[in-house]
């Protein structure tokens, strides 16, 4: 009587299309985009080459797929405590952010905060997300985003702590999360003093000292309970 092999289990569909893509990420984030084959991924992810093509049509779908992976996992890992006051918020999500990218540091050096002029469709994946998080921050800080003045000075800002954030990445991280965040902040605040001096109306509204005030009291000690923001 021949034996039956119990069949091997394929994983399902949505769990293979994630190892491809959670493969995919690890390779375009090591190395250059031209270096990075289709057959390296599948091999790498023990499937067949075909597959991946069924999955995403194209190399370049696959690296989109991956990108848009990044930034949704960037976003999950922002964590704020709902309970306490705006400028600590804005303290624990930016902390909760580094503390991100310090872990997923070649994702976020060669992904993340690579510049417009590096890659385009990189730096495009992550533009919602960059200002889906002032957004964020000017709610809480009660400004508005509808005057030309608040929002260049958020999105210099938004910029700004990007290019920060490589260099303290690229250096070795010479200093803690904590430190690193005091220095976000100090941009923040920088920014919006400019913001107040480009908009005399935004200036006489006192929306941007309190804001600033708001941001100094910010408590820099750990907090339970963090959610997502």
């Amino acid at each position: 009587m021949p034996v039956t092999r119990p069949k091997k289990a394929r994983p399902a569909k949505g769990a293979l299309r994630a190892k491809l893509i959670a493969v995919a990420l690890e390779a375009f984030a090591t190395r250059p985009y031209d270096e990075v084959t289709v057959g390296q991924i599948a091999s790498a992810a023990g499937v067949a080459h075909g597959l991946l093509f069924h999955y995403f049509e194209s190399k370049r779908g696959l690296y989109l797929a991956a990108l848009q992976h990044a930034g949704e996992q960037l976003v999950v890992a922002h964590r704020t405590d709902p309970g306490a006051d705006p400028g600590t918020q804005i303290r624990q999500l930016l902390g909760s952010h580094l503390a991100h990218l310090a872990a997923n540091e070649h994702v976020a050096l060669n992904l993340i905060l690579r510049g417009a002029g590096n890659d385009p469709a990189a730096y495009q994946a992550f533009e919602q997300n960059r200002w889906k998080m002032t957004g964020w921050v000017a709610e809480q800080l009660g400004l508005d985003l509808q005057r030309p003045a608040v929002r260049s000075a958020l999105r210099s800002f938004a910029r700004a702590a990007d290019e920060a954030t490589a260099q303290w990445l690229g250096g070795g991280r010479p200093v803690g999360v904590e430190v690193a965040v005091d220095g976000l902040l100090e941009l923040l605040i920088g920014a919006l003093r400019a913001a107040a001096r480009w908009d005399p109306e935004v200036a006489a509204a006192g929306t941007v000292e309190l804001a600033i005030e708001e941001l100094g009291r910010s408590d820099r000690s750990p907090s339970r309970g963090l959610t997502a923001s």
